[in-house]
């Protein structure tokens, strides 16, 4: 019996010992996982973090190229507008636009056989680009007067053309032309956009002329309150809309379609450059590179 009994202590230790042997491999088998669920966390965290550069990496390299298409089209635009505006400072040397008799004269003037010109109307002023149709058509062909400093200036300027049968001009002496604004008080009428003289900037050397062309001359915006404006006021003082017709005083209307030769011409100086004009001082010719006609605020 003691054998069987040995035996039996011996197997049941043997039974313990594998117990204890399979319960520690069954623990080192869990920690085991939990360092692989662990490790697999821990690569798929870096996966991620990758992936998130990968993306950043992308969306850089998008952005770049936008920048590069985006820089390659503004020096494309850049290209274009000195081109436009080389050419319309061409036309400018040969006085595109105005007639043979201003180009006459301002060609004298700056070699100096001519004195105290100033140049025409048109290219000592700026205004806003909506209101330029209006502003053409209030003036006319007086866009293409030649303001001079006296009346001795307009003479010889007037000799010179007689001389050359080189048509006629008309001249606008600063010591002169005085002009006036407009007494009646209609800011607050329905439509009034402003006074024409008030809607160009100039050297004030100038007042008198621009008054004179301009100061009594009403701009609103369309023909309804212009024609509500000239019956209130009985047509005593001229009404320009901003399209461009007209209610003369007196009571007769001009209109239709605008003329798109020198209008487009000033649409286009006004989109190239806001540059101002600059008139220069006594007997100077104005610098027809830096005072585009009606050149934009």
């Amino acid at each position: 019996m003691s054998q069987m009994d040995e035996r039996r202590e011996h197997t049941a230790g043997e039974l313990t010992a594998a117990r204890e042997k399979l319960e520690q491999s069954g623990k080192e088998s869990r920690e085991n996982r939990k360092l692989l669920n662990a490790a697999r966390e821990e690569a798929q965290a870096v996966s991620n973090i990758i992936q998130g550069h990968s993306l950043k990496m992308e969306g850089r390299k998008k952005r770049s190229a936008d920048a590069e298409a985006e820089k390659l089209q503004l020096t494309m635009d850049a290209a274009a507008l000195e081109n436009r505006i080389r050419l319309l400072t061409e036309m400018e040397k040969e006085y595109e636009g105005f007639s043979n008799a201003v180009k006459l004269v301002m060609q004298a003037a700056e070699k100096k056989a001519l004195r105290g010109i100033h140049g025409p109307v048109a290219s000592l002023i700026k205004t806003q680009e909506k209101y330029t149709v209006a502003l053409e058509i209030a003036l006319g062909a007086g866009m293409q007067n030649i303001v001079v400093d006296r009346e001795e200036d307009g003479k010889a300027a007037i000799g010179y053309l007689k001389q050359r049968n080189g048509g006629r001009a008309t001249f606008l002496p600063m010591t002169a032309v005085r002009g006036d604004t407009l007494r009646e008080n209609v800011s607050s009428e329905y439509g009034f956009v402003g006074l024409a003289v008030d809607l160009i900037e100039y050297d004030r050397q100038y007042d008198g002329i621009f008054k004179s062309l301009l100061g009594r001359t009403v701009v609103v915006e369309d023909l309804d309150c212009g024609i509500a404006m000239a019956r209130k006021y009985r047509n005593s003082f001229r009404i320009v809309t901003l399209d461009g017709q007209v209610m003369n005083r007196g009571g007769s209307m001009t209109g239709g379609s605008v003329s798109r030769s020198m209008s487009s011409r000033t649409q286009n100086r006004c989109k190239v450059t806001a540059s101002t004009a600059k008139p220069l001082g006594h007997g100077s010719v104005t610098s027809r590179g830096v005072s585009p006609v009606f050149s934009a605020v």
